[in-house]
């Protein structure tokens, strides 16, 4: 009877031991498999930053190229003022010369 007991107790200890490496092993192929997923993850949010940074970046110089395109609207549109004054002057000098040009031709 003691040698089915030493048989029992061998057994069962190399039943832990294959249960313990199983384990183990186990745990380990997972936290390999995590390390790389971790490592897809990371690759991906800096990708994902980098496409962010050239957004932000043309973004940018689209503002700069709307302000800049602002200030020149605004130049013009002064301009425009200006040529139109000058515009209406010019009608009222024509005015004045064809007036006198009419009232010599009634004379």
């Amino acid at each position: 009877m003691e040698t089915s007991i030493i048989v029992s107790i061998i057994g069962l200890a190399i039943s832990t031991i294959s249960v313990s490496c199983a384990i183990y092993f186990s745990s380990k192929n997972s936290k390999a498999a995590d390390t790389k997923e971790v490592e897809r993850r990371v690759a991906e949010r800096t990708e994902t930053n980098i496409k962010l940074d050239n957004i932000s970046k043309n973004t940018d110089d689209i503002k700069q190229n709307v302000t800049s395109v602002q200030r020149d609207l605004q130049k013009h549109a002064e301009k425009i003022v200006e040529v139109e004054s000058s515009a209406k002057q010019a009608h009222h000098r024509i005015d004045t010369l064809e007036s006198r040009f009419n009232m010599k031709n009634d004379e």
